[in-house]
């Protein structure tokens, strides 16, 4: 099949609309072509293509000492793949009107080809080259100046150092004290090992790009990276609406909190916020199989959803709606229920502050923290999408702040929660105590 070329034989009514639509392309082009382009212009051909290279090349030589090189390339196929993305971007550059930009990708995806040898019918593809697996995608990344890149491996290994350390020391010291074995504690461990989950996914390619240059990665491992960070922004999310509800029954039921918040509701709770996460984020992974793609080019610092969309061959409505759907109900059913949860503390707050002075201090010890991490969470993603309304920034920028909400609360939410927590604190400072005093003793001891 590979050694046959179609050749497209089109209705002519539908031959006669190309042309219109070539005329209107080729005058919105005019003002845009290089001189020196011979090829699809009027009352030019192959012939005055070699005269002017000739005369050029003659007129240039006439000097003394000079010479000229001529590099002649022939782009195999050059005609039979089309790569729509290149192809849009260059027509918007060229300021093509957006319905005539929105008719090309349609009028060239999904239309079969067929033809006739020996007399046997033959099936052809669609006449929009797909790529074939194995595909290996290259990441844009940052554009790292020479020499620079040591400096920003550094860096990224020291942001992922903090994150390891920091949920990891968080995570450790409340599985081992059994005093923090209580629903508060439990969803701040479910949130340090979501951090950990994302700020790994991202990190460590990151320090890959800096300290090698490899910008490379196969298809597989690029939608399991596009995967757990979609993961990660979505599990944040409905963890820290389940934490929302539980300060909420601590601070307006504090008799009945145990009652509530028991073991299998406990348990509940936490399988929800991950279960919620995986389906939202599944389904809209799985939309993406069989997706055709005709590049392999991803313009992002780490892979996403939409990132490898744009990669696609045509539209892709179904997936475009649902995820969009599904990122509007997931951030407002969890903005719901934190505002709804801190409205009812507030007014407890109020109604019982008149009489009990400790219970505004006690509320705000115990929610504090979740609110912080809550509102620094949000602010990243604000900072995300106040970033693109700014053309002028430059991309290196606008891919810093697109990776702001991986990389800065990962590093954070441990050390938020180990410093305004009371009792994490005094957990942390007792675990260190009770595993360093012994070695120190023991050097004194050695020494003497």
């Amino acid at each position: 099949m590979n050694d046959f070329r179609p050749v497209a034989l089109t209705p002519i009514v539908m031959e006669c609309f190309e042309r219109l639509v070539m005329q209107h392309i080729k005058a919105c082009l005019t003002a845009n072509l290089d001189p020196l382009q011979f090829a699809y212009r009027v009352n030019r051909a192959m012939e005055d293509t070699i005269c002017t290279t000739l005369h050029l090349t003659l007129s240039h030589m006439e000097g003394k000492n000079t010479y000229t090189r001529i590099l002649f390339i022939d782009f195999s196929s050059a005609f039979n793949t089309i790569i729509p993305q290149q192809l849009m971007e260059k027509l918007r550059l060229l300021d093509v009107d957006t319905g005539t930009r929105n008719w090309v990708p349609d009028f060239l995806t999904q239309r079969q080809q067929t033809g006739l040898h020996n007399l046997v019918l033959l099936a052809w593809m669609d006449n929009m080259t797909m790529l074939r697996q194995p595909i290996v995608f290259e990441l844009e990344g940052f554009h790292v100046p020479h020499g620079h890149g040591p400096l920003l491996f550094f860096l990224a290994l020291l942001n992922y150092m903090v994150v390891l350390v920091a949920n990891g020391v968080v995570l450790s010291v409340i599985i081992a004290d059994r005093t923090l074995h209580r629903p508060m504690y439990v969803m701040v461990c479910n949130l340090a090992a979501c951090d950990l989950l994302g700020g790994t996914a991202v990190l460590i390619r990151l320090m890959i790009h800096f300290l090698t240059g490899q910008k490379r990665m196969p298809y597989v491992t690029a939608i399991a990276q596009g995967f757990i960070v979609h993961m990660y922004g979505a599990a944040v999310q409905t963890i820290l609406a389940a934490m929302a509800y539980d300060r909420y029954v601590a601070v307006c039921e504090p008799l009945r909190y145990h009652t509530i918040m028991s073991s299998p509701r406990l348990l509940l709770s936490c399988i929800l916020s991950w279960g919620v996460a995986l389906l939202c984020i599944g389904v809209l992974f799985a939309l993406n199989v069989g997706t055709p793609l005709c590049s392999t080019t991803i313009k992002h610092v780490y892979c996403s959803n939409r990132s490898i969309l744009r990669l696609a061959c045509g539209p892709t409505p179904i997936n475009n709606v649902y995820g969009l759907c599904m990122s509007w109900s997931l951030s407002t059913g969890t903005f719901l229920i934190i505002a709804l949860s801190y409205i009812k503390i507030l007014y407890a707050c109020i109604k019982q502050g008149r009489s009990s002075s400790g219970t505004r201090s006690k509320a705000f010890q115990t929610c504090a923290s979740h609110l912080v991490v809550y509102v620094l969470y949000e602010i990243a993603s604000a900072i995300i999408i106040v970033s693109q309304r700014f053309p002028s920034v430059s991309h290196n920028i606008k891919k810093f702040f697109s990776i702001l909400i991986i990389i800065v609360p990962p590093a954070i939410n441990p050390i938020i929660y180990g410093l305004v927590t009371k009792e994490l604190r005094a957990s942390i400072i007792k675990q260190f105590i009770a595993r360093v005093s012994p070695k120190v003793l023991q050097c004194v001891t050695t020494h003497r």
